[in-house]
Formats: C-alpha cells, sequence, structure tokens
C-alpha cells in the first residue's frame, strides 16, 4: 500500500516538474487533487454504502495531511522556474564564466547569443560614480576597472571602523 502513496505523489511531481511554469503543470496538480478529492469521498461512502461495517476513519485522517502534502509540493514545483538565469536559452550549457560581449555570450555548445543579467554590484560607493563619495580616491590599478584607495582621513564610519574591514564586533554585557 506504501508504494501506491509514493507512486501517485511522485508520478504528480514528475508531471509538475516536467511542466513547471505552463498552464499543463498546474492542470497536473489540479488533477492530482481531484484523485485525492474522489478518494476521500469514497473512503467517506463506503462506510454508508456498508451499513457501517466498513469504516476507515485512520485512513481519512491520513489521507487529508497526505492531500495537502501532495498537493503543496506540487504546487512548488509547477512554480519553479524554467530555466536557470546563466545557462543557454536553447541547450541549457551553462554559460557562467564565459566572455561577455555587448552583454551577450555565444554558447560553445549550439552557437546561441544569450544575452547575459548584468553583474550584482553593491551601491553606495562601490559605483563607478566619479560624484559618488567624497572620502574615496580613484587609482588605475593593472585592470580594466580603477581601484579604490581610500584616504587616511575620514575613512571611518561611525564606530571608527575603516571601510575595507568588516564592521566591530561590540562586546555584550554580562548579565
Amino acid at each position: 500500500m506504501i508504494p501506491l502513496f509514493v507512486g501517485y505523489a511522485m508520478l504528480v511531481w514528475v508531471f509538475a516538474a516536467r511542466h513547471r511554469r505552463e498552464v499543463t503543470g498546474f492542470t497536473v496538480v489540479l488533477l492530482g487533487l481531484l484523485g485525492l478529492v474522489g478518494l476521500n469521498w469514497l473512503h467517506s461512502m463506503l462506510n454508508e454504502w456498508s451499513g457501517g461495517s466498513i469504516h476507515l476513519p485512520v485512513l481519512r485522517a491520513i489521507m487529508y495531511p497526505y492531500t495537502a502534502m501532495v498537493v503543496a509540493v506540487g504546487l512548488f514545483i509547477a512554480a519553479l522556474p524554467r530555466r536557470s538565469l546563466t545557462g543557454c536559452y536553447r541547450c541549457a550549457y551553462e554559460l557562467e564564466g564565459l566572455e561577455i560581449i555587448g552583454g551577450a555570450a555565444v554558447c560553445p555548445e549550439c552557437g546561441e547569443r544569450n544575452q547575459m543579467p548584468s553583474a550584482y554590484r553593491r551601491s553606495g560607493v562601490d559605483r563607478d560614480d566619479p560624484g559618488a563619495s567624497d572620502h574615496v580616491a580613484r587609482r588605475p590599478g593593472p585592470g580594466s576597472a580603477p581601484q579604490r584607495v581610500p584616504h587616511a582621513r575620514g575613512s571611518e564610519d561611525a564606530q571608527r571602523q575603516p571601510g575595507d574591514q568588516p564592521p566591530a564586533q561590540r562586546e555584550q554585557p554580562a548579565v
């Protein structure tokens, strides 16, 4: 009996994963829910049809959380993104680390030009904006991007901690 429960859940989840972010994936989860609701209804009707000789309260108590789990996990799987942001749109080849020319990377497997998302950058003084900060001087370095060198005066934050070091840890008073 246990393989039927696991098999049913896996069947719903595999089809939801295969067709995620599509109407078909959500339809599969809905059909899985309808199948389990029908089985729960059948269990409740068996008691009436048999005149009370077949009574399955334990099975119904197990089926309600099982139904909720199958549907919740199925909806989660069906809502997962279809592809990675760093993979090729056509063949799913991982493009992380390839040279990006004009905002796009050419896949070495299939030759597709893939628009790449812009790199994450922190806001504030780390931007390449010349007027972003008064206490940071720019000095061209060996790379293509300018390196930043903090001035000695005014380079500490409110806790007198230099900007290139992690925040100071305060000692907790003993209680």
